[in-house]
């Protein structure tokens, strides 16, 4: 992909993420760093489209084939959480009893769907969004999801560039899985 999609800024409920740079810009400027591992967190779940990731998930995704334990993973998540919203604000990782963890953010900010929207037809723009956050996260069910929401897209609207850019982009993905490469071309 060119370049990762896992690495390019995206809307995350009041965030701008920046993987690449390992930053969140809030609406008013303000900056927090994250540490790499709970950017690859952050990731997964935005990613996820909402559905609950269990331990095994998350772990084999972002610690790969490294044990941990239940408080290392609670710990991570605290953190994350901590990161993208204090005490008393909305948030964004929903802890579900015995199943997981559950992305729980509202959408993007109004002017960020207003600018996909503006790009192209309406319903068009919204699943080449939602492909692009299911790419975010480079597991073999998101792929299969990302390429349901371009093809979707690109029946939509069969003329507009960026449904085909996201086609293309997940091929690419699935091709450097295939070729155990981990799906992304920087990193073989």
């Amino acid at each position: 992909m060119s370049p990762d999609a896992s690495q390019r800024p995206f809307a995350f409920g009041k965030w701008q993420v920046h993987p690449s740079r390992g930053l969140l810009i809030g609406a008013e400027g303000e900056s927090t760093r994250l540490e790499p591992r709970l950017m690859d967190l952050l990731l997964l779940f935005a990613g996820s489209g909402g559905r609950v990731l269990g331990k095994n998930e998350i772990t084999a995704a972002t610690w790969g084939d490294r044990p941990i334990g239940d408080d290392t993973l609670a710990a991570a998540v605290s953190r994350l959480r901590r990161a993208l919203g204090g005490a008393g604000e909305r948030r964004y990782i929903e802890t579900v009893p015995k199943r997981g963890y559950r992305l729980a953010v509202e959408a993007a900010p109004k002017a960020s769907v207003q600018r996909v929207a503006s790009e192209g037809p309406p319903e068009a723009a919204a699943l080449v969004a939602q492909g692009r956050r299911a790419l975010a996260s480079l597991l073999p069910a998101n792929l299969t999801q990302a390429r349901v929401c371009f093809e979707a897209a690109m029946a939509n609207a069969p003329g507009w560039s960026p449904a085909h850019q996201g086609l293309a982009d997940v091929l690419i993905a699935r091709h450097f899985m295939e070729q155990g490469g981990g799906g992304c071309p920087a990193r073989c």
